[in-house]
Order: C-alpha cells, then sequence, then structure tokens
C-alpha cells in the first residue's frame, strides 16, 4: 500500500512503475526497490551501513521513505536512529571545532591550564544527545496533538516516527552561520511531507499543523514583548 503523493489516498500497488491514483487521477512513479525500511535489517546490512543509507534517503526521497515506515509496530527503532543523529552530529562537532581549539591553546598555553575545560565539553557533548532526544519526544507529543486537531488519522507511533526519523535535519546545523536557518526549514519540510503520508492528510493541512505550534510560539512571544515594554514604559 502506498499514498498518493498529491491527495494523500491510500491504495494498493502490485510492482514499480507509473501508477494513477483512483481518487485524484494523478500519475506518479513508484519505486519499490527503494521504498523498505533499511534500518529495520540492519543486522542483515550493517548497523552503520543501514544508518548512512537511511540518512541518505530520508534526504533524498522522503515521501518514499516515510511510506515505508508508517505501518511499522514498533517505535524503538526510530528511537536508536534518532539518537544516532544526535550522538554522531555531537562527534562530528566535537571533532571539528573543539579538539583544534583546544590543541591550538595547548600549543600556546600548555595543556594544563585548558585540560578541565576540555574534559567539560567531553561531559557536555556526550550528555547533548541525550538532551536532544528528550527535546524531541516533546516536540513530537506536542505535533501529534496539533496533528489531530487538523484532521490527522494516523497513530502516535506513526507521528513519532516522523519525528523521530527527521532528526537527520540536526546535520545541518553543522554548517557555519546558516545552519540553524537550513536544520529548521529541512525538518518542516520533512514534518509536512511525513504527515502528509503517516496520516492521511493533504500537505496544506500537514502544513498548517506543523506552522501552528510555531504561530502559537510567536504569538505569545510578541505578547510578552508587548507586556514587557508596557511595564517599563
Amino acid at each position: 500500500m502506498i499514498s498518493c503523493p498529491v491527495c494523500g489516498k491510500n491504495f494498493n500497488i502490485s510492482g514499480e512503475g507509473i501508477f494513477e491514483c483512483p481518487a485524484c487521477l494523478s500519475g506518479f512513479s513508484v519505486r519499490l526497490l527503494s521504498g523498505f525500511n533499511v534500518w529495520d535489517r540492519r543486522r542483515e546490512t550493517g548497523f552503520f551501513r543501514a544508518f548512512t543509507i537511511s540518512v541518505c534517503r530520508i534526504t533524498a526521497e522522503p515521501f518514499i521513505f516515510f511510506n515505508a515506515v508508517k505501518t511499522e509496530s514498533s517505535v524503538w527503532p526510530a528511537f536508536l536512529f534518532c539518537f544516532m543523529v544526535f550522538f554522531s552530529a555531537a562527534l562530528i562537532k566535537f571533532a571539528a571545532y573543539e579538539v583544534p581549539a583546544f590543541l591550538g591553546l595547548s600549543f600556546l598555553a600548555g595543556p594544563a591550564e585548558h585540560l578541565p575545560e576540555f574534559l567539560f565539553r567531553i561531559s557536555s557533548a556526550l550528555i547533548q544527545p541525550l538532551k536532544m532526544l528528550l527535546i524531541t519526544v516533546f516536540k513530537a507529543s506536542a505535533l501529534h496533538i496539533c496533528i489531530i486537531l487538523f484532521g490527522g488519522k494516523g497513530s502516535v507511533g506513526s507521528t513519532f516516527r516522523i519525528v523521530l526519523y527527521s532528526s537527520v535535519a540536526y546535520f545541518a546545523l553543522l554548517i557555519p552561520v546558516v545552519g540553524a536557518l537550513v536544520s529548521l526549514c529541512w525538518e518542516i519540510w520533512l514534518y509536512m511531507e511525513g504527515f502528509h503520508v503517516a496520516h492521511n492528510i493533504p500537505r496544506s493541512r500537514s502544513a498548517w499543523a506543523v506552522m501552528f505550534p510555531i504561530l502559537v510560539f510567536m504569538l505569545f512571544v510578541i505578547l510578552g514583548l508587548l507586556v514587557f515594554f508596557s511595564l517599563t514604559i
């Protein structure tokens, strides 16, 4: 079974090729060979190879990937994948920024003076993946409420899988200067695509469900600033 990328209607297919949606009559191609979740087969494929392939597939073909995972029975593989994303990103950031900085300072002033700070940064890097995983859980819970408000039909597990697998956008934070903006836009796009597939709703509703908590947050910030300035004047 696959979802139409235009209207979200679910229907069965029998192979690869060009198909026409029975609801909206839109044509689209399907490649089943890339439609299974290789992360679920990490024991046969190899842990790190399956992780790398999954990151590439979520990035290049999220519609097909989310179709493959929307009916899975367990969310624990998605939790493990999300943790690996945060751990890998923290490791890359530490190796790219913290280690060269420590070596440069040690060369100039000696390692003993900067060693405590370096050890503190190591502990922070190890804690960061767990902290980000906890934030992702809260984010998935809030987004599921929004999805239900906008007509979502999928389960809580479907929402969590979309949010957890969409954590690949966290890698964009490694980009200097514009990393935060790229990561945010990429993450929003993956959520919209994933909820459209997993909850069988149009992309417009999926977009509103994703943007709703952001708009509410911005509204509270604006109201808070208005109250603050009104009290200080």
